[in-house]
């Protein structure tokens, strides 16, 4: 053979192996309606709408909406996303992602990277050994007999009173906790070097794990599911939040779903602006939920859009260094500036609380330069000075608008502290 036709046919080999090697390897399959589940290969990617029918894949994170299902483990593991419609979780659950990974003896593994899924058994006869991932531990469930059906959560959060660094350590990421439920059935759990033997209520249905602990709590008994687990919802809430998430799935399956978003969070439906910040956070838009930060006229929207921030940074270590840099490259900020906005997202400690000059601080950054950091400051004060929620102060507002409203707060806030109101003898737990 001609040594250039040789070498020309080698190179065109190699990069077919690449190209071929680089192709998402199908995992699963979608059974619920299409527009329900998102998915992309990393982060800084368009989110895809998985189609009627179609793949979902190996190693890309699945976001979904309440309710959607994906069928894994060739056929043998049916994942439901889950959501907290009727609000009675103990928790703040927002939305459900995972990912999930192949496995030479599993029938799938499954990372939870946030909320709340299930996982139930769907073969004709027989166990289902299923690989559990989160947060960097690597446990083991057998979901004994078909119909064998649990329920995990996955919840993080920054613990009160931590303070923002630039240069975190190995110990500065969010707390978290898994809680992993028996629906249904019974399950083998094995984690390092323990094994929990669990069954469905009323037996030991329930165990739990917070972060800083190498292994959950012993497995609690149960004598019921609680109402949290149910996915039936009764409740007028749940029934508009079910109709706004149609409506998304509807305009998802036909449009990018950031445009649906982005269009959703105009609307004069509050439910849908809702929506809309909640999965502008699940899908990572900073930039979108910077604007309804700097610009919604809509309290409770941009009330929302604080907590769905605050949640976003919540989901693992890093998430504020991400911020913090998008602050400062995007968003024009002085590292002063960002430093104290990241410091805002965080919550104040009991400590913190007992002390009057917190209470004027957070009075003195009404007036500040920065929207987000003086509508942060007014984010905390409602919470821990509800009486001031009558003086309708606006962070849009111009400023004589403001400092009439700041007046009236120095002097609230002064009031309370001359009278011994602040700081208060219980502090707030919100």
């Amino acid at each position: 053979m001609n040594p250039r036709i040789h070498t020309a046919a080698f190179v065109a080999l190699s990069f077919a192996g690449l190209a071929s090697a680089a192709e998402p390897q199908p995992i699963g399959k979608l059974v619920s309606l299409p527009g329900t589940v998102f998915q992309r290969a990393k982060p800084g990617e368009t989110w895809q709408v998985v189609p009627e029918k179609g793949a979902v894949y190996a190693d890309h994170l699945l976001l979904g909406l309440p309710g959607a299902v994906v069928e894994t483990g060739k056929g043998s593991i049916r994942l439901t996303f889950l959501g907290d419609l009727d609000k009675n979780s103990p928790n703040s659950i927002l939305e459900p992602a995972v990912v999930l990974r192949s496995s030479k003896d599993r029938a799938v593994e499954v990372e939870l990277d946030r909320g709340r899924i299930d996982l139930t058994n769907i073969k004709d006869k027989g166990e289902v050994r299923v690989g559990l991932r989160f947060r960097n531990h690597d446990w083991r469930a057998t979901l004994e007999n078909p119909g064998t059906s649990i329920l995990l959560e996955l919840y993080g959060r920054w613990a009160k009173g931590t303070r923002f660094t630039t240069t975190p350590g190995p110990k500065d990421e969010p707390a978290a906790d898994l809680t992993l439920l028996v629906r249904k059935g019974a399950v083998e759990v094995r984690h390092e070097l323990c094994l929990h033997a669990l069954s469905a209520p009323p037996g030991p249905a329930l165990l739990h794990w917070e972060s800083g602990d190498a292994h959950p709590d012993t497995p609690h008994k149960l004598e019921k599911l609680p109402a949290w687990a149910s996915e039936t919802y009764t409740s007028e809430r749940a029934k508009r939040i079910q109709e706004t998430l149609e409506a998304f799935r509807k305009e998802a399956a036909k449009s990018p779903p950031l445009e649906v978003l982005h269009e959703f969070v105009k609307s004069d439906d509050a439910s849908k602006r809702a929506l809309a910040v909640i999965y502008m956070g699940a899908m990572d838009d900073k930039a979108g939920l910077g604007e309804v930060l700097m610009s919604s006229r809509h309290p409770d929207t941009w009330d929302l859009a604080v907590v769905v921030t605050r949640h976003w940074l919540g989901r693992r270590a890093g998430q504020d260094q991400i911020l913090y840099r998008y602050l400062l490259e995007k968003r024009g900020a002085k590292p002063a500036q960002a430093e104290t906005t990241l410091q805002l997202l965080h919550s104040f400690s009991e400590e913190d609380l007992a002390h009057p000059e917190v209470y004027r601080m957070l009075v003195r950054f009404l007036d500040n330069d920065r929207l987000g950091i003086r509508g942060l400051a007014y984010w905390h004060l409602v919470r821990l000075v509800p009486d001031g929620r009558e003086l309708h102060f606006d962070p849009l507002a111009d400023k004589e608008a403001r400092d009439k409203a700041i007046a009236q707060w120095k002097k609230l806030v002064e009031d309370k502290i001359a009278k011994g109101v602040l700081p208060p003898k219980e502090p707030s737990s919100k």
